[in-house]
């Protein structure tokens, strides 16, 4: 990245050590509560994915994105192309 002036951020929720530990097991791991979150996800969003009718289709979508935006792993994707009239709390049609 030359001339970039990004800066990387180091997000202390997604340590670990991945170099000492590459078998698939990383995924169950409680100790990691990320990963614990990302699991389960759905009881821990907020803003508009945790009340949307499309939850069961999409899981919440890409964390990383609302992490990137807001700080926060658990508030609503900035992605999502939904208008809020189609983010109404209930099944899909």
């Amino acid at each position: 990245m030359t001339g970039s002036s990004a800066s990387v951020v180091a997000r202390p929720a997604a340590r670990f050590q991945c170099s000492t530990n590459r078998s698939p097991s990383i995924w169950n791991d409680t100790r990691i509560q990320l990963l614990n979150g990302l699991r389960d996800r759905k009881p821990l969003l907020k803003g508009r994915c945790a009340t949307c009718q499309w939850l069961p289709v999409c899981n919440g979508n890409f964390r990383a994105r609302a992490e990137a935006a807001t700080g926060d792993y658990w508030q609503s994707d900035p992605g999502c192309y939904l208008l809020d009239s189609e983010v109404i709390s209930g099944a899909p049609e």
